[in-house]
């Protein structure tokens, strides 16, 4: 092995990389956009609560000699507060058919429609409401329902206890002493009739990714995998067709180096070039965006590595499948970022696996560079130990390992085809 050769073809490489400022552009601006982008705009600093943009219609209006009556019932929704934020922003409307022009124009998020009588029902039998949804945006149009659907059903259980108890304070001041015993029974029903089940809460927080730097954490790996990807495909297909193309490739061979030279520098190139980009993620996101990691052992760090130099294996193995179909340093190009941008957010790399439609999760669960990235956050972000990340990796190894040789004798046939030809 001319290690020498290896060395100077590889700072060429590199040099020739920073003389390109598209190369710079996508080894260093693009992944530090995307981390800005996601920590504060998709990963908010705290808990943001949405407003609904809310419509009422009062056919009832401010019955005289309730205690309760559609006028407290709206004056509870333009107040209602969580986290010192209003729920609702609500807006009056005359009719209907109003209300339902606005919400047609996009002007509300949802239209709360009060009957007349809702107040003599809601005191002595039962009443009702109608609830307008916008669908145009699904996002809002779940946020809309989900926290008017909440609002609502705890009113209404908030009411049935209040009309309870009225109830039982009358039967207590009427019924006569010797069917107390039996009061006491009915009360007992009827509580189960009114609250049937009592259900407590408790929210339950994992060890990782609830903190807002560990998603961050979880990204910033991410955003190096998706580089190792990017670059590995790039590197691998147009590694020797530049070469041909710029007229170096039989200089490049009348030089002392092999084939096997020239790959092992491809791969070196896509190791330092994704390690200039993640040395530039983790300091930003650590310093500048507060992502956590997971403290890891010398060892940990070791598996670290070799899974970060099979990840440059995989993608450079795919790379150099590429190539099969390419004539040209464009079309190579082409097809390069035609693949690797799908897989950078239908691989559960990027964007996390349950986000994805359920038909998609197959992908996630069965690249291996996905399994390769996931070991590394398993080790920096969970916490888990090696022994567990090992669980998952024989597959990933197997197929890289593979892959790679398969790449090696497409790339030596590749070789003796261009300089033959």
């Amino acid at each position: 092995m001319n290690w020498r050769a290896v060395y100077a073809l590889l700072v060429r490489n590199i040099k020739r990389g920073f003389r390109h400022k598209d190369e710079l552009f996508w080894m260093i601006i693009f992944p530090i956009m995307m981390m800005f982008l996601v920590a504060y705009v998709f990963i908010p600093l705290e808990r943001t609560i949405m407003t609904i943009d809310l419509g009422i219609v009062n056919y009832d209006g401010n019955p005289a000699g309730f205690n309760f009556t559609a006028q407290d019932f709206m004056n509870i929704l333009k107040n209602v507060t969580i986290d010192d934020k209003k729920l609702f922003k609500v807006k009056v409307f005359n009719s209907t058919e109003e209300g339902l022009r606005a919400l047609k124009k996009g002007d509300l998020d949802a239209l709360l429609v009060i009957p007349s009588g809702f107040t003599v029902n809601l005191t002595y039998s039962k009443a009702h409401l109608k609830v307008y949804i916008l669908s145009a945006d699904p996002m809002t149009k779940q946020v809309a329902e989900a926290e008017l659907m909440g609002f609502l059903q705890g009113f209404a259980s908030r009411t049935s206890k209040i009309k309870f108890q009225i109830m039982v304070k009358y039967m207590m001041k009427y019924v006569p002493e010797e069917y107390r015993d039996y009061i006491d029974i009915f009360i007992k029903y009827m509580e189960g009739i009114v609250e049937p089940v009592n259900v407590t809460y408790e929210t339950v927080y994992p060890e990782r990714m609830y903190e807002r730097g560990h998603i961050i954490g979880w990204l910033a790996i991410g955003m190096i995998g998706i580089m190792i990807m990017y670059s590995g495909f790039y590197s691998g297909s147009l590694a020797l067709i530049s070469e041909r193309e710029g007229g170096t490739l039989r200089r490049l061979f009348a030089a002392p180096i092999t084939y096997l030279e020239i790959y092992i520098t491809v791969v070196l190139d896509v190791l330092i070039s994704t390690a200039i980009t993640a040395a530039i993620v983790l300091t930003m996101s650590i310093f500048l965006l507060g992502a956590k990691f997971t403290w890891i052992s010398g060892l940990d760090f070791a598996v670290i590595v070799a899974l970060y130099i099979l990840a440059a294996l995989f993608t450079v193995s795919i790379g150099i499948l590429i190539s099969l179909v390419s004539k040209s340093v464009r079309g190579a190009a082409a097809i390069a970022n035609g693949l690797a941008f799908p897989l950078m957010f239908l691989t559960g790399i990027w964007i996390p696996k349950f986000m994805l439609p359920p038909a998609l999760h197959v992908i996630a669960d069965y690249f291996p560079l996905t399994k390769i990235i996931d070991g590394i956050r398993d080790l920096v972000i969970y916490g888990k130990s090696i022994t567990e990340v090992m669980t998952y990796l024989p597959i990933p190894v197997v197929v890289t390992l593979v892959l790679t040789a398969i790449g090696v004798l497409i790339f030596r046939r590749s070789v003796e085809k261009m300089l033959v030809g």
